[in-house]
């Protein structure tokens, strides 16, 4: 009862047992914030996006109007990042366009949801998608990719300049990647972000990805009820992208002593699995602290 918000960070991985205690605190009122992915990736071996067994997480989602996909989304407009190449005894590094992690602008999200009302930029790592069920007013995307993503289906290598970030023959559209509900009955509130891992430290830091940490900041706030200063913080932020193709290169230069790429990105990065993060209540408020509330 003293918990206003939960975190629940690479949600795929959670046990029935965990899901249980979740899905009581969502029907008591609770508001929580699943990241989830479709699959898990080596990042200390060979770079293989592969499908999790069970997740009954994708459950539980589904019944609050909110389904996650399986397989990993590509965009157009994506990060670019660096590898290490030797030539003639000579190490080299140039820039490699990197479809599995998308950049998301203001462009394709809600300009009504106070989250995303002033949004300054996300990043997402190796992504999946999600859709909300159709013609529940309760639920509602707030970001999706470009009108040219497309999706692949795991296991796939996920290496840089792998023949897995070619588009192909494969069809092109939107995606949607963050979704919100909120269910009037319970006063419950859910946030999803369709990657386990967006506010990962050593990603956000290489990829000077800044942005990931205030939107996470702005969902549990609104997560909270506290839609005011959703609003009042979010009219403060600042876009760092000015110019986004630009600005892709830019961070992926300052991001490169730290993501030298031979064979293995990200080396020694640790996916927190079925992290809880816990925000606690600054007041207790009871009764209509989510108005109108929505998940399931």
């Amino acid at each position: 009862d003293d918990v206003d918000v939960v975190f629940v960070a690479d949600a795929q991985f959670l046990s029935q047992v965990e899901l249980d205690r979740v899905a009581d605190y969502l029907g008591r009122g609770g508001a929580v914030l699943f990241a989830v992915s479709g699959y898990s990736i080596d990042l200390d071996g060979t770079l293989v996006a592969r499908r999790i067994a069970g997740e009954p997480v994708r459950e539980l989602l589904t019944e609050a109007g909110i389904v996650v996909g399986r397989d990993l989304l590509l965009d157009e407009r994506h990060q670019s990042i660096p590898v290490r190449e030797t030539a003639a005894g000579f190490d080299t590094q140039r820039l490699v366009g990197y479809p599995f992690w998308p950049v998301f602008t203001r462009n394709h999200t809600s300009e009504t949801h106070p989250v995303t009302a002033h949004f300054t930029g996300l990043d997402l790592f190796w992504p999946t998608w999600l859709q909300t069920a159709a013609g529940d007013p309760t639920v509602e995307t707030i970001v999706a990719s470009s009108p040219r993503a497309w999706l692949v289906e795991s296991p796939q290598d996920v290496t840089p300049g792998s023949d897995g970030a070619d588009p192909g023959g494969r069809p092109r559209g939107q995606f949607g990647v963050v979704a919100t509900g909120a269910n009037a009955a319970t006063g419950s509130r859910i946030a999803v972000v369709a990657d386990g891992g967006f506010v990962i430290d050593r990603l956000v830091a290489t990829t000077d990805s800044r942005h990931n940490i205030a939107f996470a900041v702005a969902l549990v706030q609104w997560l909270s009820g506290d839609d005011e200063m959703v609003s009042v913080r979010a009219r403060r932020a600042r876009s760092l992208r000015f110019d986004e193709s630009v600005t892709a290169d830019r961070r992926a230069v300052i991001g490169a002593w730290s993501l030298v790429l031979n064979g293995v990105v990200v080396p020694g990065a640790t996916l927190v699995i079925g992290a809880f993060v816990i925000v606690r209540r600054r007041h207790r408020v009871r009764g209509g602290r989510r108005p109108d509330g929505g998940t399931a």
